[in-house]
């Protein structure tokens, strides 16, 4: 049975690591305003939607569904970057999530009389 040693196993993950890009404050500066944008979205699409229906999952997903497109260029970036496909992907999920979780406590908040964030 082959059992590679620990400098071997040591050599393979320095290497592995030494190629993969690390997500740097000039990553984020780059990212910020295509996600200030993507937030833009969000609020606008909730602004006209809000008195539509009282399902509040149902609103959530059509805003965040018609808001997803301006994720692609945050994808592009990444990827132009080096970034992993499933980093991408776990990127972007966060970033739906968020922009999902803010929409619903928006609505919610609306239409419970509360307003505001």
């Amino acid at each position: 049975m082959f059992r590679p040693s620990s400098a071997c196993i040591a050599a393979l993950l320095v290497t592995a690591c030494a190629s993969a890009p690390t997500y740097s404050d000039a990553d984020k500066a780059a990212i910020q305003p295509l996600q200030e944008e993507h937030e833009a979205c969000l609020g606008g699409e909730t602004a006209k939607v809000i008195d539509g229906s009282d399902d509040v999952a149902f609103l959530v997903q059509h805003v965040t569904s018609t808001c997803d497109p301006l994720l692609e260029p945050i994808a592009d970036y990444l990827r132009g970057r080096g970034f992993s496909q499933p980093y991408v992907a776990s990127y972007l999920r966060a970033v739906r999530q968020r922009g999902a979780q803010i929409t619903a406590s928006f609505i919610l908040r609306q239409k419970s009389g509360q307003g505001g964030y």
